[in-house]
């Protein structure tokens, strides 16, 4: 086998990299978000998603097609209350919004 074989058959395939459709709804009253992302024809075991209480990335690969992105909230987010869920092309994922008041330090007057 000659080097040029070897260098083509080490070729990762071509990949077309496209930021999915995300749409957010953030209910101030319950504390809670909820995010939907498009990634059609990408099987479940193909998605990685890593949430932190400022932002999420997410990577998901279909045949010739990588979706891939990072976005910040606005509010900060409780990872460990987040949940999601894939199904026929949508992922949804639930998460607790923080409330900024929590943390907030009572001064006396």
């Amino acid at each position: 086998m000659t080097d040029t074989q070897n260098i083509e058959q080490k070729q990762e395939p071509i990949r077309y990299h496209i930021y999915p459709d995300v749409d957010v709804d953030t209910d101030t009253d319950q504390h809670s978000m909820d995010i939907q992302i498009e990634l059609p024809g990408v099987e479940k075991k193909d998605i990685e998603l890593k949430m932190l209480p400022d932002s999420m990335y997410i990577k998901a690969i279909r045949d010739d097609i990588e979706y891939s992105g990072e976005y910040s909230f606005r509010k900060y987010v409780i990872p460990d209350k987040t949940t999601a869920k894939y199904m026929n092309g949508l992922l949804k994922i639930h998460t607790v919004t923080k409330n900024p008041m929590d943390d907030a330090k009572i001064l006396t007057l």
